[in-house]
């Protein structure tokens, strides 16, 4: 007995000292957190159910009564108690306990909660001031018919999400303040124990209700937003309404009842691809009109100020007037309704300045005042601040000729790289093809694009009189815009020039003996007596300079290309002869 008794003690102390490590040989795994013990203490009879058995000091004359309140049931104890478990309101107050029938002289009591919603306990009844009994001259226990009571809580604090920024909570029985935080959620720390009731305030001291706590539960939820009326029409009718709060959608339902809130309205309205967007915040009962349009105002400003009835305003290039549907003309600004989901452009002139086009997307949500702020008129202007319309692509029609130059060795002949005969002195032709001339800041922009050119040339002297070549012309230019209007301007460009030969043919006359020759880059086309003249190079790189002016959507320009690259069309002549092919181009552009 001594040896049980001492091996009991020992185990009690270790459980006392170190339960974390003792528990997980408990008879339920260990789960959830430890229970709280607020209060052990014996208690009169009287307090408890009247239907414990009259006998209770005879039968159970060995035994104590030990009464438990805590969250939820208790599923074993250890020791293991005299009598069954049971659960049961007490008349009594304090809510529903444990009734468990225990050995008396018991030192300790492990209660493991049902479904082990919580970590088993470990009591040592010494701890509480519960040793009346000696047993073999040590403390004991629990005495024989007696009874106690035993409160237990679960100390995680109580939760109360109210939705109501500066609410604020009251338990029953008491004045303290539980204050919410900015997101409504009250946290009330040391929760008395059993059922009590909460009352929920908003900022201005108003009930908004109340909440009852019990101790198995620790998270309530309690909408304490003031409820309004919120009626929604559309113009035009009959269209779709959706109510957005957060990521919740609800269907709109005529003289729905919503918390005080701010809540995201979306219409669809049929025919229109976009939705209509409206924020509105309930704080009294709403009705509101949902439009398929937008109003706002455009002002054009000068010098930070409205400007006043000399300045124009423009829509998509059309100047607004207050006949135009939808448009009225009042004071310095105009006022505009369109359609949402279309996109305008705006700008506006005053006295020969214009501001910056702005481009918008007409929505429920946009500002409702457009200001254009027209230029300031300055002093000095360079060239790139004046007002200009770009166009960075244009088609182009023209006339071209190019020649060969030969020097060398003190020599210098210019002829025609069909003939070589020294006295036809151009090949000409003409060209067509699209240009792109993008333009970036300070006037600085690039010019290219790809142009076909055709060649045709005659000559009576030769008995393959007739010529004709086909061309690719690709310029890479830098260029600089000086403009003198918003579609007038004069280009300047430079850069190089590639020319792709795509074919060149000589034609025979009527002889049954002549043949058309088409072997022509590269290739012997003329004979001389000492030696052999050849065409020039299928691919050609010129350094090119042109000049081009445009009014509104036309262009005159002309370009001349000094040749680069060496076709050595004399090549048997001996060393020291170099041939470059030069070409001058005018053109006629439409800009679009």
């Amino acid at each position: 007995m001594i040896k049980e008794f001492l091996m009991k003690t020992f185990a009690v102390g270790l459980l006392v000292v170190g339960s974390s490590c003792i528990e997980v040989n408990a008879q339920q795994p260990v789960s959830g957190r430890e229970l709280e013990i607020v209060s052990f203490a014996e208690a009169d009879k009287s307090d408890f159910d009247v239907t414990t058995p009259s006998n209770f000091s005879g039968k159970l004359s060995n035994s104590a009564l030990v009464k438990v309140f805590m969250p939820g049931e208790v599923e074993s104890t250890d020791p293991i108690p005299t009598k069954s478990i049971e659960r049961k309101l007490s008349p009594g107050g304090g809510g529903y306990a444990n009734y468990i029938w225990v050995g008396q002289h018991s030192n300790s009591l492990r209660i493991v909660p049902k479904g082990n919603s919580y970590q088993s306990l470990l009591i040592n009844f010494s701890e509480y001031g519960i040793s009346k009994y000696t047993v073999r001259n040590k403390k004991g226990g629990l005495q024989a018919g007696k009874v106690y009571r035993l409160i237990l809580r679960d100390p995680a604090p109580v939760l109360i999400d109210t939705q109501l920024p500066g609410a604020y909570a009251v338990i029953s029985g008491d004045t303290k303040k539980y204050n919410a935080d900015s997101n409504g959620r009250i946290t009330i720390n040391n929760a008395p124990s059993g059922e009590h009731e909460v009352a929920i305030y908003a900022a201005d001291g108003r009930l908004r209700g109340t909440v009852e706590i019990k101790d198995d539960t620790k998270i309530y939820t309690h909408d304490s937003r003031a409820k309004y009326t919120l009626n929604l029409k559309t113009n035009p009718e009959g269209a779709r309404l959706v109510i957005k709060d957060g990521e919740i959608e609800m269907e709109y339902q005529p003289n729905m009842q919503l918390a005080e809130k701010a809540y995201e309205v979306i219409a669809y309205f049929p025919g229109n691809p976009d939705v209509v967007r409206n924020m509105i915040t309930l704080h009294e009962n709403t009705t509101k009109t949902i439009y398929n349009t937008k109003t706002y105002t455009v002002t054009p400003m000068y010098n930070g100020a409205p400007a006043g009835t000399g300045a124009s305003v423009f829509e998509n290039e059309n100047m607004l007037k207050s006949t135009d549907d939808g448009v009225v003309v009042s004071g310095n600004s105009y006022e505009v309704t369109r359609p949402i989901g279309q996109t305008l452009k705006y700008y506006a002139t005053f006295y020969g300045q214009k501001s910056k086009t702005k481009s918008i997307k007409v929505s429920a949500n946009m500002p409702s005042d457009i200001q254009l702020a027209v230029e300031t008129r300055k002093d000095f202007q360079w060239p790139w601040e004046r007002e200009y319309s770009p166009v960075p692509v244009d088609f182009t029609i023209g006339y071209v000729q190019k020649q060969i130059v030969t020097s060398g060795n003190g020599e210098k002949v210019k002829e025609s790289p069909a003939w070589f005969d020294g006295e036809s002195k151009w090949l000409r032709g003409f060209q067509l093809g699209i240009g792109v001339h993008p333009c970036f800041k300070f006037g600085l922009g690039f010019y290219s694009g790809v142009f076909y050119e055709m060649y045709i040339s005659s000559n009576d002297k030769e008995e393959h009189g007739d010529f004709q070549e086909h061309n690719i012309y690709i310029p890479a230019h830098a260029l600089f815009r000086i403009p003198f209007g918003d579609k007038v301007a004069l280009w300047v460009h430079g850069g190089l020039g590639f020319n792709i030969g795509i074919a060149a043919a000589y034609k025979a006359d009527d002889s049954d003996y002549n043949e058309d020759i088409t072997d022509y880059y590269g290739k012997p086309v003329y004979a001389t007596d000492q030696f052999d003249i050849y065409g020039p190079k299928r691919f050609n790189m010129a350094a090119e300079i042109g000049l081009n002016m445009r009014i509104k959507s036309f262009a005159l320009g002309a370009t001349y290309s000094k040749g680069i690259t060496n076709n050595e069309c004399y090549q048997e002549a001996g060393d020291g002869y170099k041939t470059r092919m030069n070409k001058l181009a005018i053109n006629v552009a439409f800009t679009f």
